[in-house]
């Protein structure tokens, strides 16, 4: 045991000793937060909106207003027709072209259903498909307006009794992507700090000559490999908590769940992502080779965790490779406990894969990891 501590004092004093490395552990997570949090913005805004207003009556002037209105939209008129709408396409200087029609107005008093016709410029997909929620979301708020209300309020019985929708949005109710991403981004910091310095650790010691040494003393595989992992274990903690102190205070984010549960699972998964890391210095030679291998799997990790593209929306083949991906779980288990207050029941076949693979990963370590003594 007290061999076993003095491993752990050593790593400490060399890691103390590295200014860079304290730098690193210490600035990079606050930087990276409060930076990824607001860059990773899935809000967008000033939406360039062309409009070809055929009926040019008091209704489709507050049509217009209403996308101006919602804060989405910047509105550019396009004074001929659709042919000059796809120029201003091609010239991106539009996002969106929405075309009135003829009698736009006049059909509404009528009772009949006027088509607006709507083009998106998709070559950007994620901003097409949030541009087209925040039309359907806009013209609904128009069909409710007073403005609306009153052009037709001398329309047919059949418009007049219309269905009202009411919707609420639970476990975050202001709809803030900030509240949404943060989680995601804790689980991707501990990722990325847990498998990188793990993994430059023990190629450190191959570079400056001190693994033969430690390989030569009297102390057992497992002394060694706990004597490595455990001052990283313990950075990791502190990280994740210096997170949340970030996350609370700067972002006034409201942590739901039970914290003892966030810091079991935060545990379970550092022995992943350390085991990992260990992994990656054994069978390097370089600290240069371990940096590539360990942005191989962070690269993996990250973007197919689920934090920027829902999972269930990627390929079948891609579904199953995020089912051995680590990140995936505890990304999905970090929103689930933060933002909707999910007890261990809810989380405990979670728990049960991360500890699955924690076991089988450091198994992995003992086996691969050879002691010359």
């Amino acid at each position: 045991m007290n061999v076993t501590l003095e491993l752990i004092r050593k790593e400490f004093l060399q890691i103390i000793r590295n200014k860079l490395i304290m730098k690193i552990i210490i600035m990079a997570p606050i930087l990276q937060l409060i930076i990824l949090v607001y860059a990773a913005n899935f809000e967008i805004k000033h939406l360039n909106m062309g409009v070809i207003d055929r009926d040019n009556t008091e209704l489709s002037l507050s049509l217009k207003n209403s996308f101006v209105s919602s804060g989405y939209f910047k509105l550019k008129n396009i004074e001929k027709d659709y042919t000059e709408g796809l120029k201003e396409f091609d010239r991106e200087k539009v996002d969106i072209i929405i075309e009135i029609p003829n009698n736009f107005e006049q059909d509404l008093k009528k009772g009949t259903r006027p088509g607006l016709f709507i083009a998106v410029n998709a070559i950007n997909s994620m901003k097409a498909g949030v541009s087209s929620s925040y039309i359907a979301k806009t013209m609904a708020t128009y069909y409710k307006s007073e403005t609306f209300q009153r052009v037709i309020k001398t329309t047919s019985t059949q418009n007049s009794s219309q269905i009202n929708v009411e919707y609420s949005d639970w476990y975050n109710p202001q709809l803030n992507y900030k509240s949404y991403m943060l989680p995601g981004i804790l689980c991707i910091i501990i990722t990325i700090m847990g498998i990188l310095l793990t993994a430059l650790n023990v190629v450190r010691e191959k570079e400056v000559g001190t693994i033969e040494q430690l390989n030569v003393i009297p102390i057992t595989k497992a002394q060694f490999i706990i004597g490595k992992l455990v001052p990283f274990f313990i950075i990791g903690i502190l990280q994740f908590t210096l997170g949340i102190l970030i996350a609370i205070s700067l972002f006034r984010l409201q942590i739901v769940g039970s914290i003892p549960l966030l810091y079991l699972m935060i545990s379970v998964y550092l022995l992943v992502v350390l085991g990992i890391g260990f992994l990656i210095s054994n069978i390097s030679e370089t600290q240069t080779q371990s940096i590539f291998v360990s942005l191989f799997f962070m690269f993996i990790f990250i973007l197919m965790s689920g934090l920027f593209t829902p999972v269930e929306s990627m390929p079948v083949w891609a579904q199953k490779i995020s089912m051995i991906n680590p990140a995936y779980y505890m990304v999905d288990t970090l929103r689930l406990i933060i933002l909707k207050g999910s007890n261990f029941a809810n989380v405990f076949h979670y728990f049960l894969i991360l500890l699955g693979m924690a076991i089988i990963i450091n198994f992995a370590i003992f086996r691969v990891y050879k002691k010359v003594s």
